[in-house]
């Protein structure tokens, strides 16, 4: 009983939870303190002279949310904001790249196999509030458990491995970098989806290097894997040190109120969603990687290791170091004629 309790029980009750206090203090807050009207005084029906209500599509109501989320990343960019956006944005690859390593992953469960709409879901209610629910199905699946296999039956290929960090540069890095070097409206709007480039991109990389055919087990992708999760890692603990240093005060950066900040200007309520956004986003998941404990002292191990990793190195450096030792733990007892890739 206790066993399910763990394993059932307490992720339906926990991960729901999660995710509806991130809507509360994200999306319900931005309404509240008069964030989302502000926005939405910016992106009218009808089309008008205003700075980011464009032609986007040419589609009103697709140019009327894009609008809206361009105005919201805009204001980001102000001074208080900046600091936490380029965080959240070096740092959350892990957030990504789990799942999309997971769909790929020989005999993952159907429910993981497109991590694509967590990505736009998130684009549109907060990857704070989604993520949560990913995890959830993620546990509940079995993928948690997935254990080593002498058929490589719970290995990534080295196709879709290669194929997946590509996707990763390609459609989430360099689309970051350009929305924060460039700052422009268009490009703004086309960072939003930026989980479609990613897929796109992915499948362009199989279709120029398909995995090869033929009998037996593929080339397992274990040392791509490792090596994308080793770089997500210095990168991220590089940026938290740097922020931690360079930030006048860690607690305006930081840390959200839970109150609606009404009556503050815009760019602050902006600051204070992406601030919670990043709370779920990284709490839930660093909750999540719990499950991926075989043992209770691996679980107490990564506890500790999750509370003083996401203080020293940073949570999303934290996330990509348990990540890493699942994926060595999975890869254990594959034959070595399978390692190679």
């Amino acid at each position: 009983m206790s066993q399910k309790l763990l394993s059932t029980y307490t992720p339906l009750v926990v991960f729901p939870v999660l995710s509806a206090l991130a809507l509360k203090l994200t999306i319900g807050n931005a309404v509240a303190s008069g964030l989302a009207p502000e926005l939405e005084s910016q992106c009218p029906d009808t089309f008008e002279s205003l700075p980011y209500r464009l032609q986007y599509t040419g589609s009103n109501a697709i140019d009327v949310t894009l609008c809206t989320l361009v105005s919201f990343f805009h204001l980001a960019f102000t001074p208080p904001v900046r600091p936490l956006l380029t965080y959240f944005l070096a740092t959350f690859f892990p957030l990504f790249a789990i799942p999309a390593f997971e769909a790929v992953r020989t005999g993952r469960p159907i429910v993981l196999a497109l991590p694509v709409v967590l990505g736009l879901a998130g684009q549109l209610w907060t990857i704070g509030a989604m993520i949560p629910l990913y995890w959830l199905a993620f546990i509940l699946s079995g993928a948690a458990s997935a254990k080593p296999s002498p058929s490589a039956s719970s290995s990534v290929s080295s196709a879709h491995a290669q194929a997946v960090s590509f996707s990763l540069l390609a459609g989430a890095v360099a689309p970051s970098v350009s929305l924060l070097m460039l700052e422009d409206p268009y490009v703004t709007a086309l960072w939003q989806l930026f989980p479609v480039w990613q897929l796109a991109a992915q499948a362009g990389h199989l279709l120029v290097r398909p995995a090869k055919p033929g009998p037996g087990v593929p080339a397992n992708g274990f040392g791509w894997v490792q090596a994308f999760y080793v770089v997500t890692f210095v990168v991220g603990s590089s940026i938290h040190v740097g922020t931690l240093f360079a930030a006048p005060s860690l607690r305006d950066v930081f840390l959200p109120s839970v109150a609606p900040r009404i009556g503050e200007a815009p760019e602050l309520n902006v600051l204070n969603l992406l601030q919670w956004d990043a709370v779920f986003a990284f709490g839930s998941t660093l909750l999540a990687t719990v499950w991926f404990a075989r043992t209770t002292s691996q679980a107490l191990t990564i506890v500790l290791w999750n509370i003083v990793g996401s203080v020293v190195v940073g949570p999303g450096a934290a996330i990509a170091a348990v990540a890493l030792w699942r994926e060595s733990y999975l890869h254990t007892e594959i034959p070595e004629e399978q390692n190679k890739s």
